[in-house]
């Protein structure tokens, strides 16, 4: 298996509540990094809440928004979210 150190790194993840966004989320927690996710799955929803279980099993930091990404005004509160929690964006999958 590929052993990769992202420790320190934030990756902000469109689409997290399943799939292929929930997976790539998993995948790059367990190598260190710090998750800044989204979906329109409301926070206190079943999805919403078993993506922050995971990441919090992983050990890393997570931040999870309720984000229509075709509304620009969500998107850029996603993303000073991101900023003010992380200081920054290093990776960045737009899976939805």
């Amino acid at each position: 298996m590929l052993s990769i150190n992202l420790k320190g790194k934030t990756a902000l993840i469109t689409g997290v509540s399943s799939g292929i966004g929930f997976g790539i989320a998993k995948i790059l927690a367990r190598a260190g990094c710090n998750i800044s996710g989204c979906a329109t799955s409301k926070p206190d929803s079943s999805k919403a809440l078993a993506f922050r279980e995971m990441l919090d099993e992983e050990g890393v930091s997570s931040i999870y928004s309720c984000c229509d990404v075709t509304d620009l005004l969500q998107l850029k509160g996603l993303v000073k979210d991101t900023y003010t929690e992380f200081g920054g964006i290093d990776i960045l999958v737009s899976n939805a």
